[in-house]
């Protein structure tokens, strides 16, 4: 029996391979979007470990925040950014699903999120709003 899975999951995996959304490679966990190369090159800021990262700094004197971050920088031409059109443009709602996970475990890693009351997204496009709102 353990032959026939083998020969299954192969067969399976032939017609609908599971790649890493960076690089391609096969090469990657079942339950992830990333191979551990692409996953370990993600650029993180590393802002949830320290009171008074540039995130929260932005608000100062505009609204009262207690805490913030981003966790991972972003730059033109860069993994990040395919990643965001993936899920922005291109509707991986697995990419966000993963990216939301890294950044909860960063989040309690750091244990200065625990009484967490609103997280705020990336500003959204009205038209994609509305779009949300009626597929929902």
């Amino acid at each position: 029996m353990p032959l026939l899975k083998e020969i299954r999951d192969a067969l399976l995996h032939l017609a609908f391979p599971h790649v890493c959304e960076g690089c391609g490679t096969d090469n990657l966990q079942p339950e992830h979007l990333l191979c551990l190369r692409c996953s370990s090159s993600l650029p993180s800021t590393n802002f949830h470990l320290h009171p008074g990262n540039p995130i929260e700094k932005i608000f100062w004197g505009r609204i009262e925040i207690s805490r913030g971050m981003a966790q991972y920088y972003f730059t033109k031409e860069s993994l990040m950014q395919h990643l965001m059109h993936q899920f922005k443009y291109k509707g991986n709602k697995d990419v966000g699903v993963y990216l939301g996970k890294l950044m909860g475990w960063a989040m309690a890693e750091s244990n200065r999120f625990t009484n967490v009351d609103v997280l705020i997204p990336l500003p959204l496009h009205k038209s994609k709003e509305h779009k949300r709102i009626v597929n929902s």
